[in-house]
């Protein structure tokens, strides 16, 4: 029910009451690896993707302004399944569009790499990455 933008606030994911004070502490960098769960299903819309992932930059921005802010495409996102939907192709697409948009408005800079796709290693639990994968 909750998305990351919702939780972000959050000490503690289930209890919306106890929030983090983003002044007492400020990391070296943020690193976002966010949209495999979005691709799960279908492919959703570009613009609401973009939109939502955009203003969760600003807000992360908003709690560290100097901070650098890191956004990685996941490991777990791939083309091969199903094929038809591109879907490792598409993500990287959308976020590159949204990371372009963000540093030409001038609202925020944001590195982008890409991590490199899971089952050259094998899986781990539930197809996530392995130990070698996380390594690699």
């Amino acid at each position: 029910e909750n998305t990351m933008p919702d939780l972000y606030s959050r000490v503690y994911p289930q209890n919306d009451s106890v929030l983090w004070d983003f002044g007492t502490w400020q990391p070296d960098a943020v690193v976002i690896n966010l949209g495999t769960n979005d691709f799960a299903k279908d492919n959703p819309p570009q613009q609401e993707f973009s939109k939502k992932f955009k203003d969760f930059v600003q807000k992360i921005k908003k709690s560290y302004p100097t901070t650098a802010i890191f956004c990685v495409l996941s490991p777990m996102v791939t083309d091969s399944y199903p094929k038809p939907q591109q879907k490792r192709s598409t993500l990287n697409r959308y976020l590159r569009t949204a990371i372009y948009e963000l540093s030409q408005s001038g609202s925020a800079v944001v590195h982008y790499m890409e991590l490199s796709e899971q089952g050259q290693f094998g899986y781990g639990c539930d197809f996530h990455p392995n130990k070698q994968q996380q390594q690699h």
